[in-house]
């Protein structure tokens, strides 16, 4: 009724103001790298293309932290009931190169050299829609959530002070960063859960 309508139209608010804010808050690729190069008392760059001889190292530390933690799932990067039409021509379907992982709702059809393969048939061959009960995502950096960057720049700063300097006490205190910086995550990650819990979402 009335109060139940009014009740979504103040959580779908609730929910922008959630987004606007870790927009406002979010850290950028150049951001990041700046950091992890200040953590080894390096000069920071203004653009991810210096020729600064830490920027590569810098940037693999970052993708490979965040490639691990995004392969847990989250709010953001975590798809349900996602369909897949096959080819027109050659009846394959070819799944994006971005998924980490994906489950079918036919649990005989996997993936496999990035198409959906039959594995009872043993084709990649549909003349029908097929349906992902769930997939996993990877974004880019500057496509993920505030919260994950704030948490995988820390945490790649503990392992690039690892690499460059072996500074114990400095790796101490950016762990204790990242550890707050996971907190938060988890939190907003069960907000935005619940919100799409109340909204309808299926998860």
């Amino acid at each position: 009724g009335i109060t139940k309508c009014y009740l979504t139209l103040r959580y779908s608010k609730f929910l922008l103001y959630l987004f606007c804010q870790r927009r406002e808050q979010a850290m950028n690729e150049l951001e990041a790298v700046n950091m992890l190069l200040e953590a080894i008392g390096s000069d920071v760059v203004n653009s991810l293309d210096s020729t600064h001889p830490d920027i590569g190292a810098a940037r693999r530390v970052l993708q490979r932290k965040a490639k691990m933690e995004l392969r847990k799932g989250w709010w953001f990067n975590t798809d349900y009931g996602v369909n897949y039409e096959p080819d027109a021509v050659t009846n394959e379907i070819v799944l994006p190169d971005t998924l980490s992982s994906i489950r079918m709702e036919d649990d005989t059809l996997i993936r496999r050299d990035k198409k959906l393969y039959n594995t009872i048939d043993q084709t990649y061959q549909f003349t029908s829609t097929q349906t992902a009960y769930k997939q996993i995502r990877l974004p880019t950096w500057d496509e993920m959530e505030a919260d994950m960057q704030v948490y995988c720049a820390y945490l790649s700063a503990v392992e690039f002070v690892r690499l460059e300097t072996q500074d114990v006490g400095l790796q101490d205190s950016y762990g204790k960063d990242a550890g707050l910086a996971l907190i938060q995550l988890k939190r907003t990650h069960l907000q935005m859960l619940n919100l799409n819990i109340f909204n309808g979402a299926n998860y």
